[in-house]
């Protein structure tokens, strides 16, 4: 439903400056008293090859929202995204036999609802419990099956495990540490879109509203 609202509203916005342009294009004429020229070949060809270019963008990317100039609130009112809509939990996804009692035991004790649960592991890693990003500049990778980032796993240790070291690589432990702090980011921001960008860019980024493409595309990820 989000992806054809997300496309409504594309088309619908290039419909409006298809119109502008025309309105425009009229007006100018008018004024001169001169008919619009007409296009040579080579600008026809031109025209067309941007046609294609922007259906291309509209069908391939239907999920990327780019609203440069609209405030993080503005965005959630505009798809739904806000308090005042539905609960907005991502869909249930099929988690493996071996996994499936860590994630029920703790999305009970987190008191999240097991959809955000699955649903970041399912975006994360697809439920592989082995999964390493590519070594950034500094060093630091994101690690196991919910891509906890290397340089904040003491940090971790500390909020949510009591001061324990743990290891990220074992689901069964990672399992409940990125369920208490998926509960954290929703004791703070109270809206379960918020969380999941939260999750994936920073609590940081919520406070400007500018809000990356990266983490844009993982929202659908995690929504489709």
């Amino acid at each position: 439903m989000l992806q054809i609202i997300l496309l409504t509203e594309r088309l619908r916005s290039l419909a409006g400056l298809l119109r502008q342009k025309l309105q425009n294009r009229t007006m100018c004429s008018r004024q001169n008293k001169f008919p619009a020229r007409r296009r040579t070949p080579r600008q026809t060809g031109v025209f067309i090859i941007n046609v294609f270019v922007v259906v291309y963008f509209i069908t391939a990317r239907p999920l990327r929202i780019e609203f440069a100039e609209e405030s993080l609130y503005q965005v959630r009112a505009r798809y739904g995204l806000h308090k005042t809509a539905s609960p907005n939990l991502p869909p249930e996804r099929k988690v493996p036999a071996k996994y499936r009692a860590d994630f029920e035991t703790a999305s009970r004790d987190a008191g999240i609802p097991p959809s955000v649960l699955e649903s970041i592991a399912h975006a994360e890693s697809k439920f592989n419990a082995y999964s390493l990003s590519p070594p950034r500049e500094d060093g630091t990778q994101d690690l196991g099956m919910f891509q906890l980032h290397s340089r904040y796993l003491d940090w971790f240790s500390q909020q949510y495990n009591e001061g324990k070291p743990f290891d990220p690589m074992n689901p069964k432990e990672a399992v409940h540490i990125a369920a208490r702090h998926i509960k954290s980011l929703y004791n703070k921001l109270g809206v379960w879109p918020d969380v999941v960008i939260a999750y994936n860019a920073g609590s940081s980024v919520l406070a400007t509203g500018r809000i990356p493409d990266s983490a844009w595309d993982y929202l659908m990820r995690v929504y489709n």
